[in-house]
């Protein structure tokens, strides 16, 4: 993609530097909103209310309410869901990044996707920030540390709530009935196991993501994401574990290309 360099280790770690907001990016971002926001289903559907102009006020409208550190979770995840789909081709979402009961974004998991080639589901935490007085790999290391901690805890814990919303976002998300049964019972199998107090992070497949801020002339370099994501394999907490960094100098970029588009609509 122009603007922005991926790289992968063998062992799984993930690494993407966004160097510009070309007009590739800012075309996948375009393409993919209103999938990214209410599902591929709805936005599939001839509804005006799913279409790009309004999906974009809406957007718009959750951010501009929100604290800024909030602001910089919310451009993360719309960053990672349009890197992660274009680089990894095998993943598709299968949940909405809007909240479906209030004007939000969902406090579930930040992605739930699917792999294409395995059928098996993974459980992303997403975590965004800016360097204070650490190097940006120091930055990104911590981000990566609270994600997996996070979604640790999160599959681990009996909350029924949290499957609850990744079963409704399915539904709504997953256009083939065939496909749409088949990860409704898988996921109503993980919620009967978290109301018996049986969900076991190591039962899930999980992607530990980090959104760093920050200028490129300190940027993070796959090798020392790789040697952060071997660590956390060693600990054995998840069945499978994926672990994706990105970069880029400043949120703000994304934003105001967002507002631009509204404007010029």
């Amino acid at each position: 993609m122009d603007g922005v360099t991926f790289q992968e280790s063998e062992s799984g770690a993930l690494v993407c530097h966004i160097e510009s907001l070309s007009d590739e990016l800012k075309g996948n971002i375009s393409k993919r909103l209103s999938e990214i926001c209410y599902g591929a289903a709805k936005a599939a559907s001839q509804s005006e209310v799913y279409a790009y102009k309004l999906t974009l006020k809406e957007f718009l409208k959750r951010y501009e309410s929100k604290t800024d550190k909030i602001k910089k979770g919310m451009v993360g995840e719309l960053l990672t869901h349009v890197l992660l789909m274009h680089f990894v081709e095998k993943y598709s979402s299968i949940n909405p990044y809007f909240n479906m009961e209030e004007e939000s974004i969902k406090k579930a998991f930040d992605l739930v996707l699917r792999d294409s080639d395995t059928g098996e589901l993974w459980y992303s935490e997403v975590k965004s920030g800016e360097v204070n007085n650490q190097t940006s790999i120091e930055k990104t290391k911590s981000l990566l540390s609270t994600a997996k901690s996070e979604l640790k805890e999160k599959l681990n814990s009996s909350r029924h709530a949290l499957w609850e919303n990744a079963i409704n976002g399915a539904i709504i998300s997953i256009q083939s009935a065939k496909l749409k049964g088949e990860i409704q019972k898988i996921l109503e199998e993980c919620n009967l196991a978290a109301v018996n107090e049986n969900s076991k992070s190591k039962d899930h497949n999980a992607i530990v993501i980090s959104v760093l801020y920050r200028d490129l002339d300190d940027s993070i370099e796959v090798e020392a994401i790789d040697e952060k994501h071997k660590r956390m394999v060693k600990k054995n907490e998840f069945k499978g574990l994926l672990t994706f960094a990105v970069q880029k100098e400043t949120y703000q970029a994304v934003v105001n290309f967002l507002s631009e588009e509204v404007v010029d609509g």
